[in-house]
């Protein structure tokens, strides 16, 4: 007995261990970076463009950029720098799933569901994707973790007390929401559920959502009128604004009903072999969490990422958790007790393993393993390069925030932010040399399910790499420069640019 404290702690710090090198890929995704440059690099002004850009998309997750840009004002920029941001964001999944496991027994859940609960919460796919990037998504699920905590522990505390932690709990998810708006789906999906179905604390519990929700009205309200920021914006006129692109590229995503099913993956069985316990309270609770937080992103959207299912998480760990609860205890009627653990936990093992096998098929933006060792070489290479490339979101993005140091250039404006920029011969002309161009690879068919899916639409996978893509229409043209392919990795290629009457 005098042992179990350490092991429980040897045990716990094991599991984030596995999750911290399961979770880390090296990528960005797009958003992610985007996120980061806006944060590092953008003078917060309330009246500046970019926070209303596109339709809100910025000012919609105006806190996640706040906390981002609070972390570089910490550590500056760099790659150093980076590495900690992204630490960060994984700890905010680690929180988020301790934070899940104490919210399973403040709802009731008696032991091990809290524990399998956060098991379940740290591998599901979605939360190994999100570990390490700086997405909106990280810091809603963190936040609204904490305001369902907050909400569960407060109906069950005395009314001046508790009161306090349900105003805590609303502040929590007000900052979530400004973060990805759609966590309010999260907290409704866990919430609701518990109203319905444990009816020792209906008029508590209902009490304090509506506690909650006037709370959270009277902050958005305050936060819009006087700011211009309102969380729901960007969804309201998502359709408006990037209707007509969304549906060019529409072929270009899995379809819905298949992120959703990545979305679990595996572990999808487990979910499934919870409904042996259909009577009991908290089945009701997680499948009904479920259909609230998956169905209408799965019907409503025009596309699905596995991201966007984040309002799914806590529903699905607790289902997960209730699936391994019944797998363990089927097996421990046929087989010894050590015996029944160890086999769920082999099956557990066993489909987190398989879901890692689907991660490919996950949205990527920037690959930035193979973007530094690249760039490291160009370093070694060239006396202070002139590095220009045409990805304002992506590649751009992520070398300004590693390589303050460098000359960055771009090949466009990039909303009034792009310091240095070449978007003629003549701008490039005065620049100091030697000039590199960065280059990503042509279309490159991404694993076999992709290129079934593609076949079932109708279009011919493409099954070799193409020619390097040169974004930049002047430097692809014959003259007045010529380009040498010195270098690549991954999914880029480092060009050197050379003035053509220069060679004449």
């Amino acid at each position: 007995m005098v042992h179990s404290r350490p092991r429980l702690f040897l045990i716990w710090g094991l599991l984030i261990l596995f999750f911290a090198l399961l979770s880390f890929d090296g990528n960005t995704h797009w958003d992610g970076t985007n996120y980061l440059y806006k944060s590092a690099f953008s003078n917060f002004d309330l009246d500046d463009n970019w926070i209303h850009y596109s339709g809100g998309f910025y000012s919609g997750r105006i806190f996640h950029i706040l906390v981002l840009r609070s972390l570089f004002l910490i550590s500056g920029v760099g790659i150093g720098p980076l590495i900690f941001v992204q630490l960060v964001m994984a700890v905010f999944i680690v929180g988020a799933g301790w934070l899940f496991s104490r919210t399973l027994k403040e709802m009731g859940c008696r032991r091990p569901i809290p524990d399998f609960g956060l098991v379940a919460f740290l591998f599901l796919p979605l939360s190994l994707y999100l570990g390490y990037k700086s997405l909106a998504e990280t810091t809603a699920v963190l936040f609204t973790a904490l305001s369902l905590y907050l909400f569960f522990a407060g109906i069950r505390k005395p009314a001046t007390t508790g009161n306090v932690f349900l105003v805590l709990s609303t502040i929590s998810l007000f900052l979530a929401s400004n973060a990805r708006v759609e966590c309010l789906l999260g907290f409704a999906a866990v919430t609701l559920p518990y109203l319905c179905f444990q009816t020792g604390q209906r008029i508590s519990t209902f009490r304090g959502l509506v506690l909650v929700g006037a709370v959270w009205l009277v902050l958005t309200a305050a936060l819009g009128f006087s700011t211009g920021i309102w969380s729901l914006e960007f969804m309201l006129r998502r359709s408006e604004v990037y209707g007509a692109k969304f549906a060019a590229d529409s072929l270009d995503y899995l379809p819905n009903p298949v992120v959703a099913i990545l979305f679990g993956g595996g572990l999808w069985v487990f979910v499934l072999l919870s409904l042996a316990g259909l009577r009991r309270r908290e089945v009701k609770i997680a499948w009904t969490g479920l259909i609230i937080s998956m169905v209408p992103i799965a019907l409503l959207a025009d596309h699905t990422e596995l991201r966007y299912y984040n309002p799914a998480v806590f529903s699905f760990a607790l289902a997960t958790a209730l699936g391994l609860r019944a797998s363990y205890g089927w097996l421990n009627r046929k087989l010894s007790r050590l015996s029944a653990g160890l086999v769920t936990t082999a099956l557990f093992c066993a489909m987190v393993a398989g879901n890692q096998l689907f991660r490919p098929l996950q949205e990527v933006g920037t690959r930035g393993l193979s973007l530094v060792r690249l760039i490291n070489r160009v370093k070694k290479s060239y006396p202070d390069p002139l590095v220009l490339t045409a990805h304002p979101h992506s590649t751009y993005s992520f070398l300004r925030i590693c390589y303050p140091e460098m000359r960055i250039a771009l090949d466009r404006d990039f909303e009034g932010l792009a310091p240095i920029k070449a978007r003629e011969p003549e701008e490039l002309a005065g620049l100091g040399k030697p000039w590199i161009y960065l280059s990503s690879r042509g279309p490159k068919e991404r694993p076999l399910l992709t290129k079934i899916l593609h076949r079932l639409r109708g279009r011919e996978p493409v099954s070799v790499e193409g020619r390097p893509v040169i974004v930049t229409s002047w430097l692809s043209s014959p003259a007045p420069f010529s380009l040498e392919l010195v270098d690549g990795e991954g999914g880029y290629l480092v060009f050197e640019i050379e003035a053509a009457v220069g060679r004449q």
